[in-house]
Order: structure tokens, then C-alpha cells, then sequence
């Protein structure tokens, strides 16, 4: 879900934070919206073993992530 709306809206090459993934503006309504920090980082975990993504340290304790072009 997480690379498809990445992929759907032109975002791949584009860097966020787990933050703005679990309670941005862009995502509210998405399934993923609200999402505890935890599971997302393993989802965006998998999404690195796949190489769609890239995780990086962020400010405050928080994980940037960038979406790769498939």
C-alpha cells in the first residue's frame, strides 16, 4: 500500500518521514493513516529488501524514508 501510493501520485524519488506517512495531510484516509510507528518501519523495512525504498535517520527520533522508482 505504501509504495503504490508513493508510485500513484508521482512521489518515488521523494523523501518522508514516518510522521508525515502515519498523520500527514497527504495521507489522511489512506489505510496505512494512523499506522503505530513500529509496523511501519517494518513495512518500509521490506520495502528496502525489495529495493523500492531507502530508510534514513530524520530529526527527533523519526525515519525518513525515499521511494525508488521500480
Amino acid at each position: 500500500m505504501l509504495y503504490g501510493w508513493a508510485e500513484q501520485r508521482g512521489f518515488t524519488e521523494s523523501v518522508y518521514t514516518t510522521y508525515e506517512l502515519r498523520e500527514g495531510d497527504e495521507c489522511d484516509g489512506e489505510p496505512f493513516w494512523g499506522l503505530q510507528q513500529p509496523i511501519m518501519i517494518k513495512a518500509l523495512e521490506f520495502l528496502e529488501q525489495q529495493g523500492k525504498a531507502v530508510l534514513m535517520e530524520a530529526d527527533e527520533g523519526e525515519k525518513g524514508v525515499k521511494f525508488l522508482q521500480a
